[in-house]
């Protein structure tokens, strides 16, 4: 079988997006012949990369063909990142049409806009596309508060429509998310985040080639509250600050917390902590997806929020959580929805209302008095595997191929 996969992030771009679909292609290249369609690198930097700036031909990579286009850099602004999102989906049809044709395009969410690649490959090319739903759009830029429920939206919910009943399957992240989509696709499959577990059970990338003498031995001297990923607009960040600064206040300054990533919130993150004078906040850059298993594996705790309120994502639980419990971290958690009981009742992973400042606060100090952290077990971290997704979301594909 040969899959053209279409996505907007792929290595060497940094955070969850890039790496899911890397593992899927890894996955997919055992067993099809595949071939990718990426942009040249240019998240979470805003610029691109120097290191791949080749439009056009195919590099091997993990013994996946991958194809660069053009796709201008993250903005800040949503109008400038909508019609970049737009002109790369322009971009990406002109150039999946112009490859040998595939029997299958796996279509990778955001950005909503590629399905439009798949709606005209199935009407003028009659290839079966599978369209994979990791954000919820439009609906999730409402909720961010980028987007009104104007005319804008309903033109793009036509537009969304469309590319669901047009896909031969159709996977998403969340059970709520099936039950509203169920009325307009042929098959919906849920593919939950996972975990790569071989890049924890691996050998890591030494992080003497990723971070300074001084951060390491930061690490190696405090009690870390770690957060890598991005600092977006959805994300609660806000809350673990104010956490922090309570812990300060409290006299808990071997308690340090460190947020390793970009995103469109970081300068006022950074400039809300100068503001209050939380001096136990740490922003440090990116580092390669090969770093991040070490680091989890440093700190004391993994933290994760999402804002209130948000209905695209009401029980969702960022990959993020599985990959501090692959490195055995405590998890504290801000997130609202029905969350799975497996994770719930594993013990280490603590959910908090957003406005919970001191419950958080304690739970944090209740973890640090523990000493030790427990190991995460084998049976969860099993459940949590993502080629354990990937073999189901591959059974379906082959059925309806």
């Amino acid at each position: 079988m040969r899959i053209l996969l279409i996505t907007q992030y792929f290595p060497p771009e940094l955070g969850a997006a890039a790496q899911r679909i890397d593992s899927l292609a890894r996955f997919l290249s055992k067993r099809a012949q595949v071939s990718v369609l990426a942009p040249i690198p240019s998240y979470p930097w805003g610029a691109i990369q120097k290191s791949v700036r080749s439009i056009g031909g195919s590099v091997e990579t993990n013994g996946v063909s991958v194809f660069r286009i053009y796709k201008s850099p993250h903005r800040r602004n949503f109008l400038l990142r909508l019609l970049g999102e737009l002109l790369y989906a322009i971009l990406g049809l002109t150039s999946a049409w112009q490859l040998p044709k595939p029997d299958v395009v796996f279509i990778s969410s955001p950005s909503f806009f590629l399905g439009m690649i798949g709606l005209v490959l199935k009407r003028l090319k009659k290839i079966d596309y599978v369209f994979d739903v990791r954000d919820y759009y439009p609906d999730s830029a409402v909720d961010a508060g980028v987007l009104r429920e104007g005319l804008l939206y309903r033109l793009m919910k036509r537009l969304e429509r469309a590319i669901y009943t047009d896909a031969t399957l159709v996977s998403v992240v969340l059970e709520t998310w099936q039950s509203e989509i169920e009325s307009s696709a042929k098959k919906v499959v849920v593919v939950p985040n996972g975990i790569d577990l071989d890049k924890f059970r691996g050998e890591s990338s030494p992080l003497t080639d990723h971070l300074p003498p001084d951060k390491l031995t930061f690490l190696e001297n405090h009690f870390i509250v770690l957060y890598p990923g991005n600092l977006g607009k959805l994300q609660d960040n806000l809350t673990f600050l104010k956490v922090a600064g309570d812990l300060v206040r409290k006299g808990n300054n071997h308690i340090q917390f460190v947020f390793l990533g970009e995103g469109l919130e970081k300068e006022n993150l950074m400039a809300w902590v100068r503001r209050e004078n939380v001096s136990n906040c740490h922003f440090w850059d990116p580092v390669p997806s090969e770093a991040v298993p070490e680091i989890i594996r440093r700190a004391d705790i993994g933290i994760v929020g999402l804002k209130r309120h948000l209905r695209a994502y009401s029980g969702g639980v960022p990959s993020k959580v599985y990959e501090y419990l692959a490195g055995d971290l405590d998890v504290i958690a801000c997130l609202e929805g029905d969350l799975p009981n497996d994770l719930l009742e594993s013990g280490k992973f603590f959910v908090f209302d957003n406005t919970d400042i001191d419950g958080i606060v304690k739970k944090i100090l209740d973890l640090k008095s523990a000493g030790e952290k427990s190991h995460t077990s084998g049976e969860l971290l099993e459940k949590m595997s993502r080629a354990k997704h990937f073999e189901r979301l591959w059974a379906v594909i082959q059925a309806r191929a």
